[in-house]
């Protein structure tokens, strides 16, 4: 599954579901590239909204939202690179673990054939392919409380169903800020051990 979503018809992740029909679904992701921002390279992010703030405004940036993009191609030439959804983000603003990253579309296949940021604190990363993750949506703005709540809840489902995370949770955001909020669609996942669920034959 993957495709297009909201009113600009941003491209989405690629992806294969596992486990559907109840009150969570498992997926798992083919490999990806994005671009990444830390708490840690990002200076007066003392609340959780400032950083937020900061990082959207750097990596929109990048992909050339404001005007020319902050990134270089062969020859130094900039790149506009489309926006896609969701933005995803991690908790807590003062762990230094905490960031915001746009996935990139997926004709980038590795860091290499992406565009390299000019901005020191903007990083290319790399997720491996076979990835597996649990997903909840839930609709409304998108709130870094509400989503610990929702993760919390899946986290008892998974525990429920004898599953255990096998990291920290993270919170998904698909649509623009001007979208009503019962129109929303937002998302905590948990990733989780694939070998819990082997790949079937047929590629599945």
């Amino acid at each position: 599954m993957g495709g297009t979503h909201g009113i600009a018809r941003t491209e989405t992740p690629a992806h294969t579901v596992l486990q559907g029909g109840g009150r969570y679904e498992v997926w798992r992701y083919p490999s990806s590239v994005a671009a990444v921002v830390r708490v840690t390279d990002v200076q007066r992010a003392a609340t959780d909204r400032a950083f937020r703030d900061a990082a959207f405004s750097l990596l929109a940036r990048y992909i050339g939202v404001f005007s020319r993009p902050h990134n270089a191609t062969v020859g130094n030439r900039p790149e506009k690179i489309a926006m896609t959804s969701p933005v995803v983000m991690t908790p807590g603003a003062h762990e230094r673990t905490h960031s915001m990253r746009f996935l990139l579309p997926s004709r980038y296949r590795s860091v290499e054939e992406a565009p390299a940021p000019t901005d020191a604190a903007v990083k290319l990363e790399m997720a491996p392919a076979g990835r597996v993750e649990a997903v909840l949506r839930f609709s409304g703005n998108m709130d870094m409380g509400v989503a610990a709540q929702r993760a919390a809840e899946l986290g008892r489902l998974l525990e429920e169903d004898g599953l255990k995370p096998t990291g920290a949770w993270i919170a998904c955001a698909y649509d623009p800020p001007f979208m009503p909020p019962m129109m929303k669609r937002n998302e905590v996942h948990f990733p989780l051990d694939p070998k819990a669920f082997p790949t079937q034959q047929g590629g599945k």
